[in-house]
């Protein structure tokens, strides 16, 4: 693993922001759109280098809150977190 857990978490949520996990597939996040926009992200130096398994662990987080919340209450939950850390971060 190459990246921390908050980048991976930065990552998820861009992911989400994004749509990048649709259209699902079988009710899980759209992994080959996910790979594809990760590996586009590192040739054009805006992502840092990752791994595999950062790979995985960053589609399995996307999958587990979309298991854990829906697709339609995600929305709620990301602009819940983006407003929390531009009010704490200054991003």
């Amino acid at each position: 693993m190459l990246l921390s857990t908050e980048v991976q978490g930065q990552m998820v949520l861009h992911i989400l922001q994004e749509d990048l996990h649709k259209p699902f597939q079988d009710g899980k996040a759209n992994r080959d759109r996910i790979e594809d926009a990760i590996v586009v992200g590192m040739y054009k130096k805006e992502l840092p280098p990752c791994d595999q398994e950062d790979v995985d662990n960053i589609i399995s987080c996307v999958d587990e809150l979309i298991e854990e919340f829906g697709s339609k209450s995600l929305i709620g939950l990301i602009s819940q977190f983006t407003t929390t850390d531009v009010k704490n971060n200054g991003i």
